[in-house]
């Protein structure tokens, strides 16, 4: 689900954690493959400062969140060999005498940045309680943001958004996906240097949350996790159950990882969530004109995105306007804003 969580969502999973612990797994031993136990008193050499440039304030003012950098192994079967810095934030509990401990937060993607999550999440009305009771800690993951990013080296020629064109539609526009995928690999591939590329994984950075929870001085760490942050917090249950204490999956993609077979679910769930929207817009005919009925709204949908195969408006393809909807279609709370899209293309068609 990633940044389009409404409040809604938030206080949903707030109350999983204030209500719902999860109980660790029987099993005495855990699966800490390639990992070393850290000992509390790590958290004595992190250094606190202002976060870097970009990490948005709460809109309502302070609190203001600090970061550090905690230092982890680039290669777990190697943790004594090259070391690289994961930048977190954190924000204290406000209640320190209900303090429960640290709230580890993963915003989804894979790929966003989630140094400002715990900002996000008190922007959208997370509940009093959870504040009491957890540090909030964001983070930017291995190879994103300000930890050991990677870079694949894209020009204008290809850049983030248009790296690999979203929604091959059809014969001609898979194989040019196909085409700008390998490309961007190839790229990819010839900037890492230095292997980072290939020690980036599920896996691996949930032993970063590991590591993150010792250097904190915490002998467990709660976790909350949307969309691809279900995969990495199951994943994180799963090899470290003597150090987690109550895990939130929000979205959940269904496994401890991110593959094909995972993102073709993805279409699924948007077409079987498409009616609700349908029936929304439907609802609201008189004030989008997006169709008086639910077959209607998908006849517009299809309508629109084939015009703007042929004729963009303001930049926008049909393929950016298929992705559009895509994110839209996460959430109830941005209904307004995809109709809102839909009506004013549908206009400058006429």
């Amino acid at each position: 689900m990633n940044r389009q969580a409404a409040a809604t969502t938030v206080a949903i999973a707030a109350t999983a954690l204030i209500l719902a612990g999860c109980s660790p797994p029987s099993a005495s031993t855990n699966q800490q493959t390639g990992s070393v136990a850290l000992q509390p008193d790590v958290a004595a050499n992190l250094l606190w400062a202002a976060c870097p440039d970009g990490v948005e304030k709460p809109e309502d003012g302070p609190p203001q969140l600090l970061c550090a950098a905690v230092p982890v192994p680039l290669d777990y079967n190697d943790p004594d060999g090259t070391q690289i810095d994961i930048t977190i934030s954190r924000l204290p509990s406000l209640n320190p005498e209900q303090r429960r401990g640290v709230l580890l937060l993963n915003p989804g993607g894979p790929g966003g940045t989630g140094l400002d999550q715990p900002n996000f999440l008190v922007d959208r009305g997370i509940p009093q309680a959870v504040l009491d009771s957890y540090d909030l800690i964001g983070m930017d993951v291995r190879g994103v943001g300000h930890s050991a990013p990677i870079s694949c080296g894209f020009t204008d020629d290809l850049h983030y958004y248009g790296a690999v064109p979203p929604y091959a539609y059809d014969g001609s526009a898979f194989d040019e996906q196909v085409k700008t995928a390998q490309e961007v690999a190839e790229r990819c591939a010839a900037q890492d240097q230095d292997g980072r590329l290939g020690q980036v994984s599920t896996a691996n950075i949930a032993r970063d949350l590991d590591r993150i929870r010792a250097a904190l001085g915490e002998d467990t760490a709660s976790f909350l996790g949307y969309s691809y942050g279900s995969a990495l917090g199951a994943a994180y249950a799963s090899m470290f159950p003597d150090t987690t204490d109550r895990i939130v999956l929000d979205s959940n993609i269904g496994d401890t990882h991110l593959d094909r077979d995972g993102l073709r679910r993805y279409a699924r769930g948007m077409e079987e969530t498409f009616p609700d929207f349908a029936r929304w817009a439907a609802e609201h005919h008189e004030e989008y004109g997006l169709g008086e009925t639910e077959q209607q709204v998908r006849e517009s949908y299809f309508t629109l995105a084939e015009s703007l195969d042929d004729t963009p408006v303001d930049g926008v393809d049909g393929r950016a306007f298929r992705l559009s909807t895509f994110v839209t279609l996460y959430n109830p709370a941005s209904y307004d804003t995809a109709a809102q899209g839909w009506r004013s293309f549908k206009q400058q068609r006429r």
